[in-house]
This record gives structure tokens, sequence and C-alpha cells, in this order.
């Protein structure tokens, strides 16, 4: 049996950002082993954090005392651009939204959550960093890895446009233009077009 290394393995890394210790304990508890987790409680903690480790998805509370959420994940992606935030409030205002846009956030889960609501968040937001990545296989190997997802993501998550679904479109749709027109290719064209309604 093959020992999962969080370490090595790529899009593993989850920094949790939240000033309540237990919220904290039980994030971290949910995500390992599978991810090798960080946790910081402020801006300044998150600071020194990033000296040492640098997350592909980051879980952060908006709230934070002094400097907010969203000027966390500012300064995560000044080491890591393409990091992926999962944003956390006890009320999520149509002025969060705005700066989410803004800060590209991934996704967003309101105060009380359910733990484990959290773990299939971050595993999606995992699987998104995984189809950004070069694709392997053929064609018809990479639309059945893209549709998964996207089903996946369609049966956890509630948000009415959800990023992980619009890149799950996109990658359709560029699969779709590298499938040759041809008879025998019909209901891969077909099935695509299904799936894109769908999601």
């Amino acid at each position: 049996m093959q020992t999962l290394d969080p370490v090595n393995e790529p899009a593993r890394r989850v920094l949790i950002i939240d000033d309540d210790d237990d919220i904290l304990l039980i994030l971290k508890t949910s995500l390992d082993p599978e991810y090798q987790t960080e946790c910081a409680k402020s801006y300044s903690e998150l600071a020194k954090a990033l000296e040492t480790f640098v997350p592909d998805i980051a879980v952060v509370d908006i709230n934070l005392p002094g400097q907010d959420g969203f000027h966390c994940i500012e300064k995560i992606k000044e080491k890591n651009q393409n990091v992926l935030s999962i944003a956390i409030s006890g009320m999520i205002s149509r002025d969060h939204l705005f700066q989410g846009i803004r800060n590209k956030v991934f996704d967003y889960i309101e105060k009380p959550f359910n733990f484990e609501l959290v773990a299939k968040r971050v595993d999606l937001a995992r699987k998104h960093i995984l189809l950004r990545m070069h694709p392997y296989g053929s064609v018809e190997q990479n639309l059945h890895r893209i549709i998964n997802v996207g089903l996946a993501a369609k049966d956890v998550l509630t948000n009415e446009v959800n990023p992980l679904l619009h890149s799950v479109q996109l990658l359709l749709a560029e699969q779709a233009r590298r499938l040759p027109v041809k008879q025998e290719n019909r209901p891969v064209h077909d099935l695509m077009t299904q799936v894109m309604r769908a999601i």
C-alpha cells in the first residue's frame, strides 16, 4: 500500500488563518494527514509563517482583528500568485463578495460551518489546481478527468458562480477544439455538450 506524502505531492500545502484556536485545531485535524498544514492567527503570524511555508491553498477567516483576511490573501499572493483562497466568515456581505472578486477568491464558506464540508472544498480546490497543470494522456482521458471534477464540484458547491465550474467549462471547450471532428468522435462531443449544460 502506497503511503501518502503530502510534503512532496503537488497542491497539498494548506495555510489556515483564523483567530479562533478551536477552529484552527479542528480544521488542521480534519485536513491532516492528507495535507501539509500551517496555521496563523493574525497578519503578523502569517508573515512569519510565509518565511518557511508557501501554500497552494489558503483557508482564511475574513473578519480578523487588525489586518483583515483580504489583506492576508494579498500577502500570500506575494509568495504564490496562483494560491487558491477559501474565505470563511460569520456573515458574507456584498462588500466581501466584491473584495473576493478583486482578490480572485476561489470559494466562500459561512460560519458556523461543517468541518467535513471545508475538507471537501479544500479537496476541490486541489483538483482545480491539478486541472491547470500539464495535461496527460489522450484527449478522451483528459475529458473524463475534467468531467469527473466538474460533476463532483456540482455536488459539493453551493455558490451560483464558482471558479472551478467555470474552469471545467473552459477546459471542456478547449478539449473539444483539440478533438478532430470525425464521426467516431461524435459521442464524445455530445457528452461534453451535455455536461457543460448540466454544470
